[in-house]
């Protein structure tokens, strides 16, 4: 099932933030649910996607400088 664009516009939203994925991410990915950011901090374990689609709030952990 393809992907809705967002109200008003063209672009797909991001499935945790609901920022627009931009169009060339989505032709290298065409099933991305997450934009780039979203997507790097689920892989550094910054965000539990787990705890998104569970309904839980997400809360993002700032690395350590």
């Amino acid at each position: 099932m393809a992907r809705q664009p967002l109200e008003g516009g063209t672009g797909v939203g991001c499935v945790i933030c609901e920022a627009v994925i931009p169009e060339r991410r989505l032709m290298a990915v065409p099933d991305a649910k997450l934009c780039v950011g979203c997507q790097d901090k689920i892989e550094r374990g910054m965000v539990s996607l787990e705890a998104y689609l569970m309904g839980k709030e997400v809360q993002v952990d700032e690395p350590e400088v």
